[in-house]
């Protein structure tokens, strides 16, 4: 063999293996953004669900975890961040913290604590994220802090809202995507970076612009 000959044949053996370190690199993103777009799916069904049912919905998942779910509920609610029980005590809690809650209860307003149930039927049935993917954090209207353990929940409204809602979901080399929920329209945007939730100023002028597209899309 010359030496070009030989040279051409370790340029097209780095090329190969650029390529196959390229698709390992590529892969768990991919599965990232793939598992961003099944949640931003469920937001969607639970979003359209509540609408048309009229029943308060949720999409939840364990944080930590990878598996997501729908349920309904025939309970009215609201969201109350302070409420000690947390999304209207829709979660099971301990003996010792209902106490707790009857006690701050004789001190001010507490939300109702509704129950939800699985929705009947296969319209949507429990799936899980791909593989190596986690729900990492969530940022919620009815949680004043962050969760990072425990069970997550994105509630959705008979009235055509959602709550605010942002969560992070992380694959097992550390990349971060995040789902943010429009709460006026029930849409999901992915972003392939950690997305904190928008200061309360932002939040109020993305909802106003929100409002004001619905309106136009309304009136088409």
């Amino acid at each position: 063999m010359t030496l070009i000959e030989i040279m051409i044949v370790v340029a097209i053996m780095g090329m190969l293996a650029s390529g196959v370190l390229f698709g390992q690199g590529a892969l768990p993103r991919a599965r990232l953004r793939t598992s961003c777009m099944r949640l931003a799916a469920a937001y969607r069904f639970a979003y359209v669900h509540a609408l048309t049912s009229g029943k308060t919905t949720r999409v939840s998942f364990p944080l930590g975890g990878a598996r997501i779910s729908v349920e309904e509920s025939d309970d009215a609610m609201q969201l109350d961040p302070r409420d000690p029980l947390r999304a209207g005590g829709a979660e099971a809690i301990e003996a010792a913290a209902v106490q707790q809650a009857d006690a701050i209860q004789n001190l001010r307003p507490r939300a109702p604590r509704a129950q939800f149930t699985a929705i009947s039927g296969a319209r949507f049935r429990p799936r899980d994220l791909d593989e190596g993917i986690t729900v990492a954090r969530l940022y919620s209207q009815h949680d004043e802090e962050a969760r990072t353990e425990g069970s997550g929940h994105v509630y959705f409204f008979a009235g055509g809202q959602a709550e605010r809602a942002v969560v992070h979901l992380r694959n097992g080399r550390g990349d971060v995507f995040s789902i943010v929920l429009d709460p006026m329209t029930g849409r999901a945007e992915v972003f392939d970076r950690a997305v904190e939730p928008p200061a309360p100023e932002e939040r109020e002028e993305n909802e106003t612009d929100s409002r004001e597209r619905v309106f136009r899309e309304v009136s088409q």
